[in-house]
């Protein structure tokens, strides 16, 4: 193992500490969705591709997406993740990549998912994840496969039912002696979105984290103009808020997503999408 040095401990230290703080639910620093479901809670089942590979189906345009997330200020707790995204009548498919930390300490995710609608009203989609930690506390790197599985039910037009579950399952390929949260974490994951009038949007999931801590994720959207669109949301785990905006021109949208933790503070994100 090489000699660490001072300024480089420190940091590190700061970046463990952090992620070790109860906050009530773990969290996937790799996998948080995108700016607009961050805004309304962290809906992801129903709203995300970076959560739930079933929504690849449900677009009718190729997209190549990319975003940037920090939490409390801390510029060693940012996630950057990028992914494209192919619609298809047969199989559709998407590929993503995201790394979260810094050089002393940085995990990253390198996914691919696929599609299927079976029926008008019934999407499913699973997906394939590598994922492996670059640190400076090992001497060893870390590595593991995972899958997740998502489905979509569409009952009526207005309204979406989803699905998923998050590394289930999983093989560590190396490094099984440490326990790494963005590593060890299973996620099951339920909820709806209900287009309640043109321009109003609810959503609402109840996620655990191994089956055993429960979390309500809940949020609202609002389109004042039709390029315009208004968040905000919540979700249980320490009752951290969130809010947020998105803007649509031609073909780029931009969403950017804050959340507030009362003993932290703020963390904020900014994404970009554009579709062809």
């Amino acid at each position: 193992m090489k000699k660490q040095t001072p300024g480089r401990i420190i940091p590190l230290f700061l970046l463990l500490f952090f992620l070790s703080l109860p906050v009530g639910l773990a969290v996937d620093n790799l996998r948080i969705g995108d700016m607009r479901s961050l805004a309304m809670g962290g809906n992801g089942v129903t709203q995300s591709v970076y959560a739930n590979p079933a929504l690849l189906s449900m677009s009718s345009r190729r997209s190549v997406q990319a975003g940037y997330f920090n939490r409390y200020g801390l510029k060693e707790l940012g996630t950057v993740q990028a992914g494209f995204c192919q619609p298809h009548g047969f199989l559709s498919y998407g590929v993503f990549v995201s790394s979260f930390g810094y050089n002393a300490y940085r995990s990253s995710l390198f996914r691919l998912a696929l599609s299927k609608t079976l029926h008008p009203a019934l999407t499913v989609g699973i997906s394939f994840q590598y994922m492996l930690l670059q640190t400076e506390l090992f001497n060893t790197v870390p590595q593991q496969f995972a899958t997740d599985i998502g489905v979509l039910y569409k009952p009526v037009d207005n309204l979406l039912i989803g699905l998923l579950m998050m590394n289930c399952p999983s093989v560590r390929i190396s490094g099984k002696d440490f326990d790494i949260e963005d590593f060890d974490t299973f996620y099951f994951q339920t909820g709806f979105q209900w287009q309640v009038i043109n321009r109003v949007l609810i959503a609402a999931s109840v996620q655990t984290e191994k089956m055993k801590l429960w979390c309500l994720q809940a949020g609202i959207e609002y389109q004042p103009f039709d390029q315009f669109s208004l968040r905000a949301g919540f979700r249980t785990a320490n009752f951290q808020p969130s809010f947020g905006a998105g803007y649509q021109w031609n073909a780029f949208q931009i969403n950017v997503a804050s959340s507030y933790h009362n003993l932290l503070g703020f963390s904020m994100g900014v994404g970009l999408n554009y579709q062809f």
